[in-house]
Protein backbone atom coordinates (compact mmCIF):
# COMPACT_ATOMS: atom_id res chain seq x y z
CA UNK A 1 0.00 0.00 0.00
CA UNK A 2 1.12 3.22 -0.96
CA UNK A 3 1.78 6.47 1.44
CA UNK A 4 -1.35 7.95 0.30
CA UNK A 5 -3.47 5.48 0.26
CA UNK A 6 -1.96 3.71 4.53
CA UNK A 7 -2.59 7.34 5.35
CA UNK A 8 -6.44 7.65 4.83
CA UNK A 9 -6.55 4.11 5.80
CA UNK A 10 -5.27 4.87 9.24
CA UNK A 11 -7.17 8.62 9.44
CA UNK A 12 -10.52 6.31 8.81
CA UNK A 13 -9.31 3.69 11.29
CA UNK A 14 -8.99 6.05 13.61
CA UNK A 15 -12.04 7.50 13.06
CA UNK A 16 -13.75 4.14 13.69
CA UNK A 17 -11.83 3.77 16.91
CA UNK A 18 -12.69 6.95 17.57
CA UNK A 19 -16.69 6.29 17.37
CA UNK A 20 -16.72 3.11 18.85
CA UNK A 21 -14.78 4.47 21.80
CA UNK A 22 -17.85 7.11 21.96
CA UNK A 23 -20.39 4.67 21.35
CA UNK A 24 -19.65 2.78 24.78
CA UNK A 25 -18.94 5.29 26.77
CA UNK A 26 -22.20 7.33 25.61
CA UNK A 27 -24.68 3.95 25.56
CA UNK A 28 -26.72 2.55 28.35
CA UNK A 29 -27.46 -0.28 26.48
CA UNK A 30 -25.99 -3.57 26.14
CA UNK A 31 -26.43 -3.99 22.46
CA UNK A 32 -25.37 -0.79 20.85
CA UNK A 33 -22.49 -1.25 23.82
CA UNK A 34 -21.57 -4.86 21.77
CA UNK A 35 -21.52 -2.78 18.36
CA UNK A 36 -19.53 -0.19 19.65
CA UNK A 37 -17.11 -2.65 20.62
CA UNK A 38 -17.09 -4.06 17.99
CA UNK A 39 -16.60 -1.05 15.61
CA UNK A 40 -13.51 -0.26 18.06
CA UNK A 41 -12.02 -3.86 17.00
CA UNK A 42 -12.82 -3.91 13.63
CA UNK A 43 -10.72 0.29 13.36
CA UNK A 44 -8.26 -1.59 15.61
CA UNK A 45 -7.95 -4.28 13.06
CA UNK A 46 -7.56 -2.54 10.11
CA UNK A 47 -4.95 -0.30 11.67
CA UNK A 48 -2.95 -3.37 12.79
CA UNK A 49 -3.66 -5.04 8.35
CA UNK A 50 -2.56 -1.50 7.45
CA UNK A 51 1.09 -1.72 9.40
CA UNK A 52 1.55 -5.09 8.72
CA UNK A 53 0.54 -4.41 4.78
CA UNK A 54 4.62 -4.52 4.23
CA UNK A 55 4.32 -8.47 4.21
CA UNK A 56 0.95 -9.00 2.73
CA UNK A 57 1.25 -12.88 3.99
CA UNK A 58 1.74 -11.48 7.58
CA UNK A 59 -1.25 -9.05 7.31
CA UNK A 60 -3.62 -11.71 5.50
CA UNK A 61 -2.84 -14.72 8.37
CA UNK A 62 -3.38 -11.85 11.43
CA UNK A 63 -5.98 -10.53 9.41
CA UNK A 64 -7.66 -14.03 9.26
CA UNK A 65 -6.97 -15.21 12.98
CA UNK A 66 -8.24 -11.87 14.36
CA UNK A 67 -11.64 -11.86 12.11
CA UNK A 68 -12.13 -15.37 13.78
CA UNK A 69 -11.82 -14.38 17.47
CA UNK A 70 -13.90 -11.28 17.35
CA UNK A 71 -16.58 -13.78 15.54
CA UNK A 72 -16.28 -16.00 18.37
CA UNK A 73 -16.08 -13.04 20.89
CA UNK A 74 -19.53 -11.72 19.14
CA UNK A 75 -20.97 -15.73 20.08
CA UNK A 76 -20.34 -15.78 23.29
CA UNK A 77 -21.16 -12.03 24.15
CA UNK A 78 -24.65 -12.25 22.29
CA UNK A 79 -25.13 -15.24 24.44
CA UNK A 80 -24.52 -13.46 27.74
CA UNK A 81 -26.82 -10.79 26.31
CA UNK A 82 -29.37 -13.35 25.78
CA UNK A 83 -29.07 -14.75 29.26
CA UNK A 84 -29.07 -11.79 31.27
CA UNK A 85 -32.41 -10.11 28.97
CA UNK A 86 -33.91 -13.60 29.73
CA UNK A 87 -33.22 -13.30 33.70
CA UNK A 88 -33.79 -9.12 34.04
CA UNK A 89 -36.29 -8.50 30.75
CA UNK A 90 -34.20 -5.45 30.28
CA UNK A 91 -30.70 -4.43 28.43
CA UNK A 92 -30.61 -1.46 30.11
CA UNK A 93 -27.20 -1.25 32.35
CA UNK A 94 -29.24 0.70 35.21
CA UNK A 95 -31.00 -2.66 35.32
CA UNK A 96 -28.30 -4.64 35.46
CA UNK A 97 -26.54 -2.75 38.48
CA UNK A 98 -29.94 -3.03 40.49
CA UNK A 99 -30.49 -6.20 40.15
CA UNK A 100 -26.65 -7.01 41.27
CA UNK A 101 -25.62 -9.32 38.62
Amino acid sequence: MDGGAAQVVIILASLLVGLGAYGLAGSRNLVRQLISAEVVFNGILLLIIVFLSRSPIAANMLGILLTVVVAGEIIIVVAVIAALYRRIASLETSAIEEEGV
